[in-house]
């Protein structure tokens, strides 16, 4: 194999090494993108809008409560059912996703708290239409007896406080657990692109070494040394000794003993034509 095919093979495999580091670092980067995304653009809004859901239905008793006993206009019952639909939208919106004027939230893909949210919405709609009747028995005809609304609108709203504080813990929980992967992600990140970078320099320093002996082989020996022995043949000093070698300084040593058999056989003539011309 010729030197400029090992050398090129050589910058090749610390090439590819770098590659592959660089597309693991790439793939683990984003790993860690799409975990992170997780935790602070999906479940940190979700979050927010169980909050949402618990103050916009607390606000809309605390207002029915005052508009039965006559401290708020009985106008503001279009208010309190706003409310009520705002609240109805969220958990909509958690469990399938929606955008709002507050942000855009993405479905929450997960059967445990999906199933907690559809009995919040239950309640809520269940909550809504004891509502209706407690007002309609209070400014209309009466229906039912007022003490068994009563209790049925609270027990109601207990249970909805109750499932929101719930909903609320899972998804904390789940926060947690996700940014506890992503420090398990980030570490893990970390080891493999110490190993691919280790693996990396070892490569290297293989090929740097197999490279180097492999030159060192084809040529015979170091650079310098068969530079200076040129140097002296040049000189016209053929009075050297080798070692045995292998490639160009094998080549050089052939052709300094051919040249010292040429000089020898030029001083034997010499000497005979000196011979010859004293006799």
């Amino acid at each position: 194999m010729k030197i400029k095919t090992k050398l090129l093979l050589g910058f090749l495999s610390i090439v590819i090494i770098i590659v592959i580091s660089g597309i693991l670092g790439i793939i683990e980067t984003n790993r860690l993108y799409i975990i992170s995304k997780d935790v602070g653009i999906k479940n940190v809004p979700l979050f927010d809008a169980v909050m949402e859901i618990k103050l916009t239905v607390t606000t809309a008793h605390l207002w029915f409560e005052e508009i039965i006993v006559g401290t708020e206009e009985k106008e503001v019952i279009e208010k309190v059912w706003k409310l009520l639909d705002d609240s109805l939208w969220y958990v909509d919106a958690i469990i399938s996703g929606g955008k709002n004027t507050k942000g855009t939230f993405y479905p929450v893909n997960d059967n445990v708290i999906e199933a907690k949210l559809l009995s919040i919405k239950n309640n809520l709609i269940r909550f809504r239409e004891i509502a209706q009747l407690r007002f309609q028995n209070n400014f209309g005809q009466q229906e039912l007896q007022d003490q068994l609304l009563d209790d049925k609108f609270d027990n109601i709203f207990d249970i909805f406080i109750t499932e929101a504080d719930e909903v609320e813990g899972m998804l904390h929980t789940k926060i947690i657990l996700d940014t506890k992967t992503i420090q398990t992600t980030a570490n893990r990140s970390n080891i493999t692109l110490i190993i691919a970078t280790l693996f990396g320099v070892i490569i290297a320093i293989i090929a740097a070494f197999y490279i180097s002996y492999n030159i060192t082989l084809q040529v015979g020996g170091e650079p310098i040394e068969i530079a200076k022995i040129t140097e002296q043949v040049a000189s016209g000093n053929l009075d050297i000794d080798f070692k045995p070698a292998t490639g160009i300084y094998a080549a050089i040593q052939i052709m300094v003993k051919k040249l010292q058999a040429i000089n020898y056989e030029n001083k034997q003539q010499n000497w005979l034509k000196i011979g010859q011309t004293q006799l």
